[in-house]
């Protein structure tokens, strides 16, 4: 397969000005934010620029989303487009785009923000029924992650942001 999408080292933070990171057993107690790392690679390269704090503090608020969104749009026509731009903080934006069987992925220049393209990661391809796979398996294995915790933030945390994923 020629993608992977895996997370690791999940965490949250309690509001504060010291933004401790605490582990996720106390999701309930602070931001109801998920933070920790993501790598998305494609054809044996990673997605850059992910998290603006770099790869180890990733929002999966922002990401699950966002990942479920690919999906749905990109499974909808065999010729589309989904641009992901978040403008926070300088980020570039992401372009998915379908043709067929193939994915093509780009860092590009964000429209609502300074955030500048990745000359590095432009036209990045793969099967896009592997990456519809990988974002199935990734979401198993991240709904896994929060039963083993076991709380009940952690459930209404999955309901909230990916309750169309499952």
């Amino acid at each position: 397969m020629s993608v992977r999408i895996r997370f690791s080292d999940l965490w949250t933070y309690a509001v504060s000005e010291s933004q401790v990171r605490l582990p996720l057993s106390q999701l309930g107690k602070g931001a109801g934010h998920i933070h920790g790392r993501l790598e998305i690679l494609i054809s044996e390269k990673t997605l850059p620029h992910l998290g603006y704090f770099g790869p180890s503090d990733v929002c999966f608020n922002t990401w699950v989303p966002v990942l479920r969104e690919i999906k749905e749009q990109l499974s909808g026509s065999e010729q589309t487009v989904y641009v992901f731009d978040e403008g926070e903080q300088g980020q570039p934006a992401f372009e998915f785009k379908r043709e067929f069987d193939i994915m093509h992925v780009s860092v590009i220049d964000s429209a609502i923000s300074d955030g500048s393209s990745d000359p590095s990661y432009q036209l990045v391809s793969c099967l896009w029924s592997d990456f519809k796979a990988e974002i199935d398996s990734f979401f198993g294995a991240f709904r896994g992650e929060l039963d083993r915790v076991g709380s009940g933030p952690a459930r209404s945390w999955w309901e909230k942001n990916a309750q169309r994923a499952a």
